[in-house]
């Protein structure tokens, strides 16, 4: 009866040869093979049936997997590994059935490609990156790297599209929100209880603990990226009209900038300098206004309370350390300051080697790391690095792999999508479309900043989560201003 009573349902609502069925299928029998492999080979099968039934689940309605993408959004050292150069996350392993949900979603209701003004100088940045790879010395590593920077901009475009109304932004809003305060609970949480030693811990210096070693992240940078991610949206909604809600987003800002403090990586306090100038000169420029007074009348209570939470939260022992090393920072005389232009000038001076001897299209996607060892610099005033995996520029990495023309197309890119914001900050009606807007170009600012001195970061999901999620309230934005257009003009010329 029940078998009868499901059957009649999902015929009525699907045709059999809907490709969202075949899919499905698919997906089904894969997994199902994968645990029949698993029972013989005694694994745990557990694993295995789950990650089938979310992988439908997703595939079925992408714009779960959409909302479970911002909420693995941090990068958090125990939900990813490393695979040659490519670092994989939990958010990368969802893009998949997202993105193939997503795809069969378009196919089945033909509906349209929309990516802005960015979709050109995305496409011609690929097109460099794929005739990189044709002169490189490993077009294997290659093509590994052209996978993961194609799946970086299929992050964009994912987000762009699922989230395609006003109550979706919402709701992605929230998964985000929700997903930094338990970042900022298990990382204060992990420092304090690291630093007294109350807990085990693994390999990877924990700046938060004094240097103690922590497990949720290796260094510092990633941790302040994402605080930075997540600090310009708690401002800006704490400036809202509701009084508990406003306190409760308050002591989150604060727990932010305390963390980003804690932190002590010099690129993350140069970010959070950028992201608040950006919410205030670009918010007066783009008549934000009244958004941005409530934001900075809430930031010095959110100072305040970070303040207060120091001298509760953060043992004396670890509490000068931090000064010290805040006073070395500031001073450039620690010798842990001195290490960071110890390991970056020695690359930079290699890759501007690599870039006047390959200055069209660079070494080859993703050759920097296999190349650098023919142009590693002994001495140069440092002593030089023997491995990297990166260049610590954003600008340094892509004209060492694709050339001039690799890093115009890439400024292209930048360019256009700046300007988009830019342009749809003042036309935007919507006060909360653009207060979100105006988040989302602060976060990019913020972690843009971080791209200068540590682009390992740069490879992770922030950055394009952050254009994904811009595009999809400027996409909102034009569908509601064009149907309210549509609108009056059926009422001008109705009898």
């Amino acid at each position: 009866m029940i078998g009868a009573t499901i059957q009649k349902g999902i015929t009525e609502r699907f045709e059999v040869k809907d490709p969202r069925f075949i899919i499905a299928a698919l997906v089904v029998l894969v997994e199902a093979m994968a645990g029949f492999l698993a029972l013989v080979a005694g694994w745990h099968v557990l694993f295995v049936m789950v990650g089938a039934f979310l992988t439908l689940v997703i595939v079925l309605n992408p714009k779960i997997g959409a909302l479970m993408m911002l909420f693995f959004l941090p990068g958090y050292q125990y939900l990813s590994f490393d695979v040659g150069t490519v670092t994989m996350t939990a958010l990368r392993f969802l893009l998949i059935p997202t993105l193939i949900g997503l795809v069969v979603q378009m196919v089945v209701y033909k509906r349209s490609i929309r990516i802005g003004g960015v979709g050109i100088p995305v496409l011609v940045l690929l097109a460099i990156a794929v005739f990189s790879i044709m002169g490189s010395s490993n077009v294997r590593v290659g093509l590994v790297k052209l996978v993961f920077l194609v799946s970086l901009f299929a992050i964009t475009f994912v987000l762009a599209h699922l989230l395609d109304d006003e109550k979706w932004i919402k709701i992605a809003i929230g998964t985000m929100l929700a997903s930094s305060l338990i970042l900022i609970i298990l990382i204060l949480g992990e420092a304090y209880f690291v630093y007294k030693g109350v807990i085990a811990t693994v390999t990877g210096g924990h700046r938060l603990a004094a240097g103690a070693s922590g497990m949720l992240y290796r260094t510092p940078h990633p941790l302040t990226m994402d605080l930075n991610t997540f600090l310009p949206f708690v401002l800006i909604l704490a400036a809202g009209p509701t009084h508990w809600k406003s306190i409760f987003l308050m002591l989150l800002a604060s727990g932010f900038l305390l963390g980003i403090v804690l932190a002590a990586a010099m690129a993350g306090w140069l970010a959070t300098i950028g992201c608040l100038t950006v919410l205030a000169v670009v918010g007066l420029a783009r008549k934000r206004g009244e958004a941005v007074k409530g934001i900075f009348k809430k930031l010095i209570p959110v100072i305040v309370l970070g303040a207060l939470l120091v001298p509760v939260a953060v043992p004396m022992g670890l509490l000068g350390e931090r000064v010290k090393r805040f006073a070395s920072i500031v001073t450039l005389t620690d010798i842990r300051t001195q290490r960071t232009s110890e390991v970056r000038i020695p690359v930079w001076v290699a890759a501007q080697k690599m870039f006047h001897d390959h200055p069209i299209l660079g070494v080859g996607l993703g050759a920097m790391p296999v190349e650098y060892h023919k142009y590693m610099v002994a001495k140069v005033g440092q002593p030089g690095k023997e491995f990297t995996h990166h260049g610590f520029n954003v600008f340094v990495d892509i004209g060492t792999e694709m050339g001039i023309l690799g890093l115009g197309a890439f400024i292209w890119f930048m360019t256009a999508f700046g300007w988009q914001v830019f342009k749809y900050l003042r036309v935007i009606k919507d006060p909360f479309l653009a207060n979100m807007l105006l988040a989302c170009s602060a976060a990019c600012v913020a972690v843009f900043i971080q791209m200068q001195t540590e682009t390992g970061p740069f490879w992770a999901n922030n950055f394009w989560c952050l254009v994904g999620l811009s595009l999809a309230i400027i996409n909102v934005a034009k569908s509601r201003a064009l149907r309210h257009q549509q609108t009056r003009l059926g009422r001008h010329c109705s009898p």
